[in-house]
């Protein structure tokens, strides 16, 4: 530390001393005063017209006339030179001027440095950041390392466009090199391939997401949209369109859409938390209790949570514990139900939770308590199925198959029904009728649009395994 206090002062003293040393001079060392510069050019001038005279480029009259002139200013620099007391007499010496540098500088120095600088701070030799240095050159290899081989990509990718894994690729390497731009234009080229896949549309409305700076745009909102017209479970898609009824000051709609997504994560999901972080900012602009759904979240492995109030003892609990109090919760929300069974959202808050916890006939018994609350029967059915069909691994089953028999015969036109239909005849053996539902499904979608591509092959593969 001394050594650098040290150095410091010797650079200060070297500083003061340029700066004051031109007012501690005398003023004819330093430049002649400005009558003599003037006497000098005017005399200089005079040699020159007389040259020129002699050479013939101006005449006799136009010499004598720049003669005169010259001559006249000769005799007022001349004046002015002897008013100034002559060439040897300077001005006195500035030692107020001297003084004021000599402490300003070196004062203020010192000042900014401690107010700005780390005086305490310890040495941090450059032999001691090996650590620092390793690291900063690992990530400059990988990056390099990343750009040779996406650019060996893109060449394959020149004779080879029809590659959908390698534009999937080529777009998941711009974004992790943050070049939002690049991964949209790779990831039109795969949506050009197969528009009517999830997992290709998906990180593309995402990347769009990214290069308009965290704005969901219009293109962006359509993209998702398609994703949960072939996939309406969709985490991601459902996440962006939430934020996108934000955005847009649909907070409730926004929170509808959040809230599932809650229901059916497993705990351990990287993304989960932004996802718990934005409800909660949503519930909170509408005033609105999503705490049973949160306590149910708490009882899953590897969620972190931090912001959501808890007892100053909850550390302290068992696992057992901590499930009991969870449980409680939601047993109480359950438990006001009862008193006030007309509570729509209450029914589907504590369906939501229950499915969060895993308990699936209390579950199924929220979905039925939500339809004698005066909730429209259609969604409520899908939603029931829905859950069903995530209690038994994502596959459908006889209990389910009725609920979507059920729909139908309220809505004849519910296309996910449908289909859902249609896969349980052909698991029952009839072909024929499973083809005829699987029809009405295509019937009732744009020919022209990607999803009927994508499930008419679907269907073909259906048909053909049963074949």
């Amino acid at each position: 530390m001394m050594t650098l206090w040290l150095i410091l002062v010797v650079l200060t003293v070297g500083i003061v001393a340029l700066l004051v040393y031109p007012f501690l001079v005398k003023s004819q060392e330093v430049a002649a005063s400005t009558a003599d510069y003037d006497l000098q050019v005017y005399k200089k001038q005079l040699r020159e017209v007389g040259r020129d005279r002699d050479r013939g480029v101006i005449s006799a009259e136009d010499a004598e006339a720049a003669e005169a002139e010259i001559g006249r200013r000769i005799l007022a620099a001349d004046q002015q030179r002897q008013r100034q007391g002559g060439v040897g007499s300077g001005p006195s010496r500035p030692w107020a001027a001297v003084m004021l540098l000599a402490v300003v500088v070196p004062g203020g120095a010192y000042l900014i440095y401690d107010r700005l600088g780390s005086p305490g701070l310890p040495n941090f030799p450059y032999a001691e950041r090996s650590e620092e240095i390793r690291a900063a050159q690992t990530q400059q290899n990988r990056v390099q390392g990343m750009e040779q081989a996406m650019a060996q990509l893109e060449a394959r990718l020149a004779s080879d466009p029809d590659n959908l894994d390698g534009w999937m690729l080529l777009g998941r390497s711009h974004v992790i090199l943050k070049r939002y731009l690049e991964a949209v234009q790779a990831y039109e080229r795969a949506v050009a391939l197969d528009g009517g896949n999830p997992n290709v549309l998906g990180p593309y409305g995402e990347a769009l997401v990214l290069a308009a700076q965290g704005q969901v745009t219009e293109e962006a909102e359509a993209t998702f949209r398609r994703v949960v017209a072939i996939a309406p479970g969709d985490p991601r898609a459902n996440f962006f369109l939430a934020q996108a009824d934000y955005q847009k000051s649909r907070y409730q709609a926004s929170l509808d859409r959040l809230l599932p997504i809650l229901a059916q994560a497993k705990g351990d999901e990287t993304w989960l938390p932004g996802v718990l972080a934005m409800a909660r900012g949503v519930a909170g602009e509408l005033d609105q209790d999503i705490s049973a759904e949160i306590a149910a979240l708490e009882g899953k492995s590897g969620l972190n949570t931090p912001a959501m109030p808890q007892p100053s003892e909850l550390e302290a609990m068992s696992e057992d514990e901590r499930q009991e109090m969870i449980e409680g919760m939601v047993d109480r929300l359950a438990a006001r139900l009862e008193e006030n069974p007309d509570d729509l959202e209450g029914w589907r808050r504590l369906a939501r939770a229950y499915q969060v916890l895993g308990r699936r006939e209390a579950a199924l018994a929220a979905y039925d308590g939500m339809i004698r609350a005066g909730a429209e029967e259609v969604p409520v059915l899908l939603a029931k199925a829905e859950a069903i069909r995530a209690f038994n691994n994502g596959e459908p089953n006889d209990e389910s198959a009725a609920l979507m028999a059920r729909v139908l015969e309220l809505n004849p036109d519910q296309l996910e029904a449908t289909w859902y239909s249609a896969l349980a005849a052909l698991r029952n053996g009839d072909k024929t009728a499973a083809k005829s539902l699987f029809d009405r499904v295509l019937a009732g979608l744009d020919p022209q649009s990607p999803e009927y591509g994508k499930l008419a092959a679907e269907v073909d593969r259906l048909m053909g395994e049963e074949g």
